[in-house]
């Protein structure tokens, strides 16, 4: 059956940025995910990953990502599954409409609205909704045991994800009722591993790592300590799978790889263990692959690497790891070959079979993630690496939020907060010759100490003439 897809509009990156970047112009099989897939073949030496000058643009990327993904909604209203997402361009691949693809657009949508504002995407995000709520993340399809039933906690993952952007953006807190049910179901169910050779072994530390990170921000986001504590605990696993067999930083399996592995610990043991986090990056970082081997889905594992090389650079503050990011990122993009904006999920598949759960992933892994840093400009003449990670927790918030950020030499540094038409509301920190890492904590006050109301704001730290802005929400 030929389904109804969405018409998505072309959207020149001029109608929805007004503002200059500085960066440069831009000149399969039908089978369920779910399925257990083949082993990827032996290494082969990766293409060279080149920079990208000349045909890198983050941006317009960005924009013709999303509105790929928007193009694969299925709109026909009368169709069971209205609002999904199919799985990818073709006959074959556009019959397969899932919620995990679907959770990774609602996330990719509702980044492309917060970027740039556009609120024509609101069509496609209500529909996304409608889907995700009538199909449940937990009633996925696939076995349910801590030995097998990865593809479950993957859609949930993702559906946490997913609605923490979507709040986060659009201070909309009508879908919670089905987050926090996932939330739930990932803090009861977990995954296992009984050795090093088998399909699941391979798979499911990756996708717990992602679990895990997704239930500490959720957790946080909502101050329920029942999931921050089992998402600590998940970490924990991960974290000594790790230890115990390296290797699995190399993982390449099913939609995922060991990047995910790398990430997830990141984002839940050691945000509740900062202290530990250098010196375990100092041994275990260098053990992670940053280059997929050949495979069935190759491309959605080299965005795995570059989310793990993003989040270590941002860490470590070391600049190899941001050209990693950039690197894999910039090599992803080549294979766009027909500039719709998709991808496909490997090298190898022509340009008519791009897939729109690969293409949202490099939104998520890789594109958003370069726009997050291209926006934070400096000043002519400073050093752009004065302050190295800026964070809100919980982000959306409800009391108060910690703003948490790390400058690298001592500076003059502020701490302000702008409510969306830009006029300051409060500055929540203001110190001569700061140094090294500091939380921030801010009550969702005004300068005056008055409660503001619910919505979106932006905080922004200015240190040196260097700047870094930060979207958070606040609930009521």
């Amino acid at each position: 059956m030929r389904r109804l897809l969405a018409i998505a509009p072309v959207v020149p990156l001029a109608a929805v940025l007004a503002f200059g970047s500085g960066l440069v112009p831009a000149p399969a099989s039908a089978a369920p995910r779910w399925a257990e897939q083949p082993a990827a073949p032996p290494p082969a030496s990766p293409p060279p990953v080149t920079s990208g000058e000349g045909v890198f643009a983050p941006l317009q990327a960005f924009v013709d990502a999303v509105w790929f993904a928007a193009g694969l909604q299925i709109v026909d209203p009368i169709d069971p599954e209205f609002g999904g997402i199919a799985e990818g361009e073709g006959d074959s691949l556009g019959v397969v409409v899932q919620t995990d693809n679907t959770s990774q657009a609602v996330w990719a949508f509702s980044r492309y609205r917060s970027f740039t504002g556009d609120t024509t995407i609101d069509l496609w995000l209500e529909r996304a909704w409608t889907y995700v709520n009538a199909h449940p993340a937990y009633d996925e399809e696939g076995p349910e045991t801590t030995r097998q039933g990865y593809y479950r906690i993957y859609n949930c993952a993702w559906a946490l994800i997913s609605s923490l952007e979507y709040v986060q953006t659009t201070g909309d807190s009508a879908n919670m009722a089905y987050s926090d049910s996932c939330a739930n179901y990932l803090s009861t169910h977990t995954l296992d591993v009984v050795g090093n050779q088998g399909f699941y072994d391979r798979v499911n530390p990756p996708v717990l790592g992602l679990a895990a990170a997704a239930l500490r921000a959720y957790g946080e986001a909502t101050q329920d300590s029942l999931w921050l504590a089992k998402s600590v605990a998940r970490g924990q696993r991960v974290r000594e799978w790790i230890e115990a067999d390296p290797a699995i930083l190399g993982v390449e399996e099913w939609a995922v790889s060991g990047g995910a592995a790398m990430w997830g610990t990141l984002e839940s043991w050691f945000r509740e263990y900062p202290e530990d986090e250098a010196a375990w990056l100092a041994t275990y970082a260098p053990l992670m692959d940053t280059f997929a081997n050949p495979g069935v889905f190759e491309n959605a594992w080299q965005c795995w690497y570059a989310l793990a090389a993003n989040r270590i650079a941002d860490s470590t503050g070391d600049p190899q790891w941001a050209t990693v990011h950039e690197g894999l990122v910039s090599y992803l993009l080549q294979f766009d070959t027909d500039a719709d904006g998709g991808i496909p999920a490997k090298p190898a598949d022509p340009d008519t079979l791009d897939q729109s759960w690969v293409t949202t992933n490099l939104v998520f892994s890789g594109l958003s993630r370069l726009l997050d840093h291209a926006l934070d400009v400096p000043e002519p003449g400073v050093d752009p690496r004065i302050v190295r990670w800026v964070s809100a927790r919980p982000n959306p918030f409800a009391a108060a939020s910690t703003i948490s950020f790390r400058v690298d030499s001592p500076h003059d540094v502020q701490v302000d907060v702008f409510d969306v038409t830009g006029r300051r509301v409060a500055r929540v920190f203001e110190a001569r010759s700061v140094s090294g890492l500091r939380d921030v904590p801010w009550p969702g006050t005004d300068d005056a100490g008055r409660p503001l109301p619910s919505g979106v704001y932006f905080v922004r730290v200015s240190a040196g003439g260097e700047r870094h802005g930060l979207r958070v929400v606040r609930l009521r």
